[in-house]
Formats: structure tokens, C-alpha cells, sequence
């Protein structure tokens, strides 16, 4: 497909804007009156802007999830919404707590330093604590495409993800759920709504899940990839008076997880090549042959808890609302186990991570009735994670060290403090024309330090890194014309800014000590809105985005010159990016019982200029220049339709679903030319994912206060894969599998 510019993208959507403002003009001749609401698909209010709107009043490319969507497609985890949102793609590892995503190309390429999306729950940025929670008593999702830097922070450059959950009311409600699945599978969940009094109301929810896991370890005594997670939250709202609302809630959740759920391919990485030769150990068979086998010798878990408390007061003067949101987090991740990933007893690790933040936002604004409508803010965070990380030899070790020689100690501090001053402003040109402009101040002082002790044959070598900080200041812009078509649709052109920090590395042998801030203009056209009577849903829109100093994670391995093993990683910044696309989604209710839906997204991602990029294991530096950015498809599909009918008084449902995301790079190692390797390597597989489909069907019924349903996903059990990840395991990279799921649950409301 030939690649757009800028300018042809807004060409094309002014003519699409003009071919579909044409079409809803004359909807009202074509379309059949609609007889009742229900026939309707009805409004979507969303809060992209920290205020309840209509959908089709938000100059932004938006996909929501609303109660009803994310229980009739089981939606439960993050990958499962992001395979139905356009333009958006997921790269998984073997555990749920470290998935990596894409926004219109723009990924965490340079890691863990900086997100690039803001996730936040009930207006609470929780990147810095959680990057997949627990979806449970969720009133709507928001996936957010472009730069929300007004509202979601300084480093949602790619995009935001805006998650709401149920707030506690005046009535008595309660709801439970069990749920059974293959590989041992059991889920169950309460939530209760109770008023305490006619100014305080109560609610809870609670929610377990366990499974054995679909991998089979060959080894008696090497684990499993078994899961049980368990998430809980009490939220109350006091309302003294109708100008005042306060919110309490408190999260907890405690998640475990033994192996990965992942296989071996084979094709060792290039610091497992530097520790074990140029073969991987074949004790199983490989991806794609073997979906479900290992041969661990050694048991592997990852244990994670945190809390959240989150304080949000609204005071309502008349002219303006006052919004305070307070919040404190704390967490642990603790690792240990197997890291060879083999029958051997080689190398084993124990990796331990400590996270605390600590947030205040103050938002005043305008209350909507006049031709001019604002919002001013400010928010400042503290955050801190400390880590510990021990590397292990076994006594079948490739080094040849003595059982239980400790290779590798490392102590790191990363902490960071930031504030910044936000707002936008809306003014009604004419009654049909919006302008608006949006600015967010922002200052941060990102700070390092770190220990390392290295074992060497000589001996321990210890590295004492002093603590480093660098202060990073950044204001970044956003305008738009918002333009009322007709009252059902809206048009909207849109330019905005996204900032993603910079930061300090302290490792001496990089050849820079901090890394620049990622800068980004986005400029986009779009249109949205209803027609035939509220029956058809739709939005469209393309855009163009043009980035410089896009950080990029590299990674080098090898011997150090006291012959000790180290891995030495940093951030670097490519010169120049650019990714270019639209979205395209519908939603029809094409009968009283059938409604249609889908979504489809093009994206060409590209380094436009990456001339001297440093890739482990190349000779030399590689140019990158002209090639597609990792993580990045092309297309993305999906579709679903559902069909609602009645059977001795249930109502009763079938729907199917379809995905569809074409092929990526998750590495620039397939980029590499093999005469740029001291051995030729083909890096290809796995570091270059194939297209896969999935097909997901479901089925239920619901009377009275019941309800049951069933679901087969990976109906047609694809052999797919969204990513890879590396833990020098000598059996060579893995990828996370994708087995066939069944399942039945049974709800009940009370």
C-alpha cells in the first residue's frame, strides 16, 4: 500500500467528511422511523475530558467499552479489549502484569523508563503500580488514540486508556458470579451496594481466579505455569448536600504466577548466545510444533501486591466546579526461580521491586451554559521504585562455577518528582463551530542510583554508581475545530502534542548519561456520530504523526574486562519518526434482535531517519532509516455481531467475534544484515510475528434474577503469537501460546 502524507490524509477526510455529512442529510428520507428508544443503539457518554459528553462532542479518536460490551464479550484483561480496538496492538510476555502495547505505532521502545500511555482508573494515573488490572465492577472503558497530555500527563504521548468503575448509589443491589473453564479454570466474583444512610452510600466488590494453566512441564519438580489472583475494592460516596461529592475507594490486589505461559522457539537471543554457545538446548520441541510443553527443572513464580487509596471531592460553587483527586499506592514484585529454562540446574534469580506514588490534582471548571467553557488544573507526583536483583549459578552452570556462585548483585533506586499546570478552553464561534485549545506545563527531575557487585575468577567486583537527577521542562499544545454537521454528527480537525520525559542512565560505558526527551505533533481529521434514526453508529478518522527523538532501548551483552558476564542497557534517542493511518468503526442494530459492529485500522509506522542505531550483537551501528517501528502492524480488524431472540421466556443471545492483526517486529535484530553479525544470524523468527486471526463464539440466557452463558475463544485454536520476551533462557526465546478456551458462568443479581 502506498504511503500517505499528511496533506492526503486531510484531502481524504474532508472528502469522507463531506461524502458521509451528505449521506445523514438525506438519512431522514431512507431511513424507517424508528417506533421506540429501544430501537436505538442510544448515546455513549465518555469523561476523555474530565466531564461527562457525548461521544460524537469530543474532537478525539475514542473506542468504548461500555457494562454491557465488556460482559458480552468476556472481557477481562486488557488484551482482550485491545484486539477490538483499532489501531492497537499487544505485545505479550509470559505473565498478565507485563504486557507492552501500541498506539498508531508510537510503543515503549525505550522500556520501562517512560510510558508512553497513561492507564487511569476512576481518574487516578496507576501506570506507575499496575499496567493490567483486574477488570471487575466497570462502568466503561476508554481507549484514548493520540496525545492526551492536557488531561492524562506529560508521557501520554501514544495515547491513554481512561477506566471507570461503578460508583456507589442509593439503592440495594448485589450481584455474584461463578465461572468454570479447561485447564482447571475457576473464577467467581460479588459486588454489593448498600445506603448506609440518605447522604452515605457503600459498595463492594470482591474476585478470585485460579487455574492450573495449559503448560505442561515435563520435569516433576519444575512448577507449573499455575495463577491465582485475587482483587478487592470497598468504595463510599458522601453527599452532604447537592453541591458536595466525596469519594473514597481502596484497591487491593495479590496476584500469583508460576511459569510463564510460554514455550521455547529455539532461537537463542543474543545474551543467551553469549552464554551458551550458538545452539539452543532441545530437550522439547519448538514453536510452533510444541504449544504446551517445557522442561523446567527449577519452579518459577512472580508474586505481586499493591494497594491503591484514591480521595476525589467535587464541590459544586454554581459558576464552577471545584475537583480534588488525592491518591497513594504502594506495591511488591517478587521473582525467584528457573532462568535457563532447561532440565539443567544453571541459572537461577531472584529479582525483588518495591513501588510507591503518590499524586494531588486540583481541577477547577466551568459549568456548561455559556459560549465559553474551561478548565484549569495542576497535579504534582512523587514516585519511587527500589529494586534488588540476584543472579544465581547452578552447579550445572555454563561458566563453570561453583553451585550457588552469586554472579550478579544489583541495588537500583529510580524515583522521580514532577508537576505540571494544565487547561483547555472551548469557545462556541457560532453555534455550530467549536473551537478549542488545550496547553499542559510540565516539570520533571527523574533521579538513579545503583550497586552492582559482579562475580568475576578473580573475585567480586563491586560498582557503586552514585545517585544522578536532570530536571526536564516541556510545554506541549493542542487545537481544534469541533464542527456540528447535523445534530447526530460532528466533524472535527485536530492538532496535538505529545511529551514523552527524558531521563539519566548511569552506567559509565553508554556513551550518553541521559537520554532527551520524545517530542510529537499529531495532527488529525475525524468524524463521528449517528444516522438512520440512531440505528448506525460510526466514526472515522485518519491522521499523520511526526516525531522526533523517539527513545529506543538498547541492550549489549558480553564479558567485561574482569572476564564478568554483564548486561549493559540504555536509552538512545532515533533522530526522526513518522506514522501515517485512519480508523474506521461502525455499530448498526441492523434488526430489533441483530446488532452488527467493527472496527478497522491502518498504521505505517516508520524510522524516517535512525542512521547510528546500536543493536546488540551487530559489529557495527545499524542504519534503521526507512524501516517499520517495532510493535507496529499495518492492519488491524475486528467485527462481531450478535443476535438476541426468546426461548420459554429467556432472553437468550449468540454472538461471534472476530480479530484479525497483521504481521510486526517486536526486535531490530531482524533488521541487522548477517554479515553485520561475528557469526550470521537470521533473527526473522521469532522477532518478526505472523498475521493471526481469532474467532470467539458465546452464547446465554437470562430470566428473572439469572443468568448463564457459555464461550469457546480461539474457537478455531489459532497458533499465534503477539510478542517475545527473553530471560537468557538456553532453550531460546519464548513466545506466550494462545490454547483454545471453554468455559461456562452463572450470574445472579439480587
Amino acid at each position: 500500500m502506498a504511503q500517505l502524507s499528511a496533506k492526503q490524509i486531510l484531502h481524504g477526510s474532508a472528502a469522507l467528511i463531506a461524502l458521509i455529512g451528505a449521506t445523514s442529510a438525506n438519512a431522514q428520507d431512507i431511513a424507517p422511523a424508528a417506533d421506540s428508544a429501544s430501537e436505538t443503539l442510544g448515546d455513549i457518554i465518555v469523561s476523555a475530558r474530565r466531564k461527562d459528553e457525548l461521544l460524537k462532542d469530543v474532537p478525539t479518536s475514542i473506542t468504548v467499552f461500555d457494562a454491557d460490551k465488556l460482559i458480552q464479550s468476556g472481557i477481562s484483561d486488557t488484551a482482550d479489549y485491545f484486539l477490538m480496538t483499532p489501531n492497537v496492538s499487544i505485545n505479550e510476555t509470559g505473565t498478565r502484569g507485563d504486557n507492552a502495547i501500541s498506539i498508531r505505532g508510537i510503543s515503549n521502545l525505550g522500556g520501562g523508563a517512560n510510558s508512553s500511555f497513561a492507564l487511569y482508573v476512576d481518574q487516578v494515573n496507576v501506570i506507575p503500580m499496575v499496567s493490567n488490572p483486574q477488570l471487575q465492577d466497570v462502568e466503561r472503558i476508554e481507549v484514548l488514540r493520540g496525545p492526551q497530555g492536557t488531561f492524562f500527563g506529560r508521557n501520554a504521548a501514544g495515547g491513554a486508556i481512561n477506566i471507570t468503575t461503578v460508583a456507589p448509589h442509593d439503592a440495594y443491589e448485589g450481584k455474584a458470579f461463578v465461572e468454570l473453564g479447561n485447564f482447571n479454570t475457576y473464577e467467581g466474583g460479588i459486588t454489593l451496594n448498600a445506603p448506609v444512610s440518605d447522604t452515605l452510600f457503600v459498595r463492594g466488590t470482591a474476585y478470585y481466579y485460579s487455574t492450573k494453566g495449559s503448560i505442561h512441564n515435563v520435569n516433576p519438580v519444575g512448577g507449573s505455569d499455575d495463577q491465582k489472583n485475587f482483587n478487592g475494592r470497598i468504595a463510599l460516596r458522601y453527599v452532604p448536600t447537592d453541591a458536595l461529592t466525596v469519594d473514597l475507594s481502596a484497591t487491593y490486589a495479590d496476584e500469583h504466577s508460576g511459569l510463564e505461559t510460554a514455550v521455547p522457539t529455539g532461537k537463542l537471543s543474543v545474551g543467551s548466545v553469549g552464554l551458551w554457545g550458538l545452539n539452543a538446548f532441545a530437550e522439547v520441541p519448538f514453536f510452533p510444533t510444541n504449544r504446551n510443553t517445557v522442561n523446567n527443572n527449577n519452579p518459577k513464580s512472580t508474586d505481586y501486591n499493591y494497594y491503591i487509596l484514591n480521595g476525589r471531592v467535587k464541590y459544586d460553587f454554581g459558576a464552577a466546579l471545584l475537583t480534588s483527586v488525592t491518591a497513594y499506592a504502594k506495591g511488591n514484585r517478587d521473582q525467584v526461580g528457573d532462568v535457563d529454562a532447561t532440565s539443567l540446574d544453571a541459572v537461577n534469580l531472584t529479582r525483588l521491586a518495591n513501588a510507591k506514588f503518590f499524586s494531588q490534582e486540583l481541577r477547577l471548571a466551568s459549568n456548561e451554559g455559556g459560549r465559553l467553557n474551561w478548565t484549569l488544573g495542576g497535579i504534582f507526583v512523587d514516585e519511587k521504585t527500589t529494586g534488588t536483583l540476584d543472579v544465581i549459578l547452578g552447579a550445572a552452570n555454563p561458566l563453570g562455577a561453583p553451585a550457588n556462585t552469586l554472579i550478579r548483585h544489583m541495588d537500583t533506586e529510580n524515583a522521580n518528582t514532577s508537576w505540571a499546570a494544565f487547561g483547555e478552553v472551548d469557545f462556541d464561534l457560532t453555534d455550530h463551530l467549536t473551537i478549542t485549545y488545550g496547553a499542559r506545563y510540565s516539570h520533571d527531575n527523574p533521579a538513579q542510583q545503583e550497586t552492582s557487585i559482579n562475580g568475576t575468577p578473580n573475585g567480586p567486583v563491586t560498582n557503586a554508581l552514585p545517585r544522578k537527577s536532570h530536571a526536564f521542562s516541556n510545554l506541549s499544545n493542542k487545537i481544534a475545530l469541533t464542527f456540528a454537521v447535523t445534530p447526530q454528527i460532528s466533524a472535527y480537525l485536530l492538532g496535538s502534542q505529545g511529551y514523552r520525559a527524558g531521563g539519566v542512565q548511569l552506567d559509565p560505558s553508554l556513551a550518553k548519561t541521559e537520554f532527551s526527551p520524545e517530542k510529537l505533533w499529531n495532527y488529525e481529521a475525524g468524524l463521528k456520530g449517528t444516522v438512520l434514526d440512531g440505528r448506525v453508529r460510526f466514526a472515522a478518522s485518519a491522521f499523520y504523526i511526526d516525531w522526533k527523538n523517539l527513545q529506543v532501548r538498547t541492550v549489549v551483552n558480553g564479558l567485561d574486562s574482569n572476564g564478568a558476564f554483564v548486561i549493559t542497557t540504555g536509552i538512545e534517542n532515533a533522530a526522526k519518526a513518522s506514522s501515517r493511518g485512519f480508523e474506521l468503526e461502525l455499530e448498526a442494530k441492523a434488526t430489533d434482535q441483530l446488532k452488527i459492529g467493527g472496527g478497522l485500522g491502518y498504521t505505517n509506522a516508520r524510522y524516517d531517519s535512525y542512521t547510528d542505531a546500536v543493536i546488540d550483537g551487530a559489529i557495527a551501528p545499524i542504519d534503521l532509516s526507512g524501516n517499520r517501528l517495532l510493535d507496529a502492524p499495518r492492519l488491524t480488524l475486528n467485527a462481531n455481531a450478535q443476535y438476541d431472540f426468546n426461548v420459554l421466556g429467556w432472553g437468550s443471545f449468540v454472538r461471534g467475534e472476530f480479530s484479525h492483526v497483521s504481521s510486526k517486529e517486536t526486535s531490530n535484530l531482524v533488521y541487522v544484515p548477517a554479515n553485520m553479525f561475528p557469526v550470521p544470524f537470521d533473527f526473522s523468527f521469532p522477532f518478526h510475528v505472523p498475521a493471526f486471526s481469532v474467532w470467539n463464539v458465546r452464547a446465554g440466557a437470562k430470566k428473572g434474577n439469572l443468568d448463564v452463558s457459555a464461550y469457546v475463544e480461539n474457537l478455531l485454536d489459532s497458533n499465534y503469537y503477539t510478542g517475545t520476551f527473553d530471560d537468557l533462557f538456553a532453550s531460546g526465546v519464548h513466545v506466550r501460546v494462545h490454547p483454545r478456551k471453554v468455559g461456562v458462568r452463572l450470574g445472579v443479581a439480587f
